[in-house]
């Protein structure tokens, strides 16, 4: 029985994670971060505007800002809505699109940003744009990494149009610093992709990881539904047979009894059970535990044996002793906590018998 279970577990194949599972995670990320990239946007731009005030049109400003509000906004309510919609095979592409339209929408605005400022303001703005440009794609990372789309679209449209400007501005024939700039830029942009590749690799494992532990807990779970069913199989026959059985763990501590086994001993199982089956029931006549020596089970725990007694003494709750027969065999499987399995029947009724047929022949033998 045990083995049949055995091969039904073994036979559980553990199917290969869907690309949409990994993309529910994904969206479950970037709705969960929403808040915390539109505190930044709003923030920065914020002071992107205070900056560059003085510089640029204010009407300007004021106008791109706005538009960066509203796309931010938008982004907002998306991720409120998402979030609270049940996602499906049938729903879930639709909203990854969403994400990642306004992620680039935001990405194409910070990108004119950058441009507006360097058309008018100074180099040490333009360095400043740079910067604020180069902080934002950085920490956008955290906040819109989960989905690869989303990012990138947000930071290559942000950053790739200033950097093309200081390259423009250097062979326009302007200061060595656009080309060191330029540079510099190219050299962030290329990081930012080396890390976040890496970033996605690990956001990936985590995401493959915590579905394969559901996985194996619910494996788990199947196994023990399996095991429960093959347990109680055992104990519907063990009830039904007319002779005693005991199961011991590897202390000699009862852990099972069948219900002819209560009746015999006298004990009702939830009282044996944990207790020493040999120094329950298995007395000599001053009721002191037989020497384990002496004793057929302990023998058979002892060397992992089988051990026939065709007749031996049990010690009833009451204190009566009655005699027995009982055979006592190891359990397979060495990792398993239950070691020993003893089927004993109560043999006063074939007792009594041998005495009956054993007296005709004593009073012939006395007769003279």
């Amino acid at each position: 029985m045990d083995r049949g279970v055995d091969r039904q577990i073994q036979h559980q194949q553990q199917p290969a994670i869907p690309a949409d599972v990994v993309l529910k995670e994904q969206l479950h990320l970037l709705n969960a971060n929403a808040f915390t990239a539109i505190t930044v946007n709003l923030i920065v731009s914020l002071v992107f505007v205070a900056l560059m005030r003085e510089h640029v049109p204010l009407s300007l400003l004021t106008t791109w800002l706005a538009v960066l509000c509203l796309t931010v906004a938008a982004r907002g309510v998306v991720a409120t809505i998402c979030s609270r919609t049940p996602l499906s095979p049938r729903n879930i592409h639709t909203w990854a699109r969403r994400h990642i339209y306004g992620a680039a929408t935001t990405g194409v605005l910070w990108g004119a940003a950058g441009i507006i400022v360097t058309y008018y303001g100074t180099m040490p703005h333009h360095l400043m744009a740079a910067f604020i440009l180069g902080g934002v794609a950085a920490g956008a990372m955290s906040t819109t990494g989960a989905l690869p789309g989303t990012y990138l679209l947000f930071i290559l449209p942000m950053l790739v149009p200033i950097n093309l400007t200081f390259y423009l501005e250097y062979y326009g024939g302007g200061a060595t610093e656009y080309l060191v700039m330029g540079g510099l830029i190219t050299l962030h942009i290329v990081v930012l992709l080396v890390s976040f590749n890496r970033y996605h690799q690990l956001l990936l494992r985590s995401i493959t990881l915590g579905f394969e532990n559901l996985q194996i807990l619910e494996k788990l779970k199947q196994n023990n539904r399996l095991l429960n069913r093959s347990e109680q199989r055992m104990r519907d026959i063990t009830s039904k047979l007319a002779e005693g059985l005991v199961v011991l763990d590897r202390e000699a501590r009862v852990s099972y009894m069948n219900p002819e086994a209560e009746r015999l001993l006298g004990w009702p199982a939830d009282r044996l059970v944990g207790k020493s089956l040999h120094e329950s029931i298995h007395h000599d006549i001053d009721g002191n535990p037989i020497h384990e020596g002496d004793c057929g089970v302990m023998k058979a725990l002892r060397e992992s044996s089988i051990s026939r007694v065709e007749y031996d003494e049990f010690v009833h709750q009451d204190g009566t002793r009655f005699p027995v027969s009982f055979i006592a065999a190891p359990m397979s499987g060495s990792d398993s906590e239950q070691a020993l399995v003893v089927s004993f029947q109560d043999i006063t009724e074939r007792k009594n018998a041998e005495r009956k047929l054993k007296l005709p022949k004593s009073v012939f033998r006395m007769s003279p």
